[in-house]
């Protein structure tokens, strides 16, 4: 890798410092975030994006049963910047069924 495609590559990576310390540091238990969390959550999640969101999707709805769960085909965990034709349809449709806000927890 030359040497200016390899200081872009380092500087692209920079942002995905804090996500990647928080997947791989994270202390928090799961009860903490269902206590912390509004009960009325909705966790929207392509059934074809990368193997750490569905396993974290499979746990927190193992663990918090009483969030909303939407799955879309495809999209992958890009899909709000790249496919937002599906997501933000899918989107309007949740944040219109969703309760008052002083019935949500």
């Amino acid at each position: 890798m030359d040497e200016l495609r390899r200081t872009k590559f380092v500087a692209a990576l920079k942002p995905n410092y804090h996500e990647w310390d928080c997947v791989m540091n994270e202390t928090t238990p799961i009860n903490m975030w269902k206590a912390k969390l509004p009960k009325n959550t909705s966790l929207l999640f392509s059934e074809n994006t990368v193997t750490s969101i569905l396993e974290l999707q499979a746990l927190f709805q193992s663990k918090i049963p009483q969030w909303h769960y939407h799955k879309y085909a495809e999209g992958g965990h890009m899909a709000p910047l790249t496919h937002p034709h599906i997501i933000n349809p899918l989107i309007e449709e949740i944040l219109s069924t969703m309760p008052e806000k002083g019935n949500m927890l």
